[in-house]
């Protein structure tokens, strides 16, 4: 369904220009929540927004500086 959904966003932006935004909210437990969203100008110049996902990263401390630990695409990401 999701890859269903992507296809569909991708065809909907085409050739346009778009931006990436991501957002991040620590929970009580301490993962971070971090929403995916595109943001594109469709053919009559009109701003649309697509949220392409929600995924959860474990926050934590390692030798002095933070970084988010693996994703559900199981990558890691280091913050600066």
């Amino acid at each position: 369904m999701s890859k269903v959904v992507t296809e569909h966003i991708v065809e909907e932006i085409g050739d346009s220009f778009y931006t990436v935004k991501m957002d991040g909210t620590r929970d009580p437990t301490g993962c971070e929540n971090i929403s995916i969203v595109l943001r594109f100008v469709d053919e009559n110049y009109v701003i649309k927004e697509r949220l392409l996902t929600i995924a959860t990263a474990v926050a934590g401390i390692r030798w002095g500086k933070s970084y988010v630990g693996e994703t559900r695409w199981g990558s890691k990401t280091p913050s600066r």
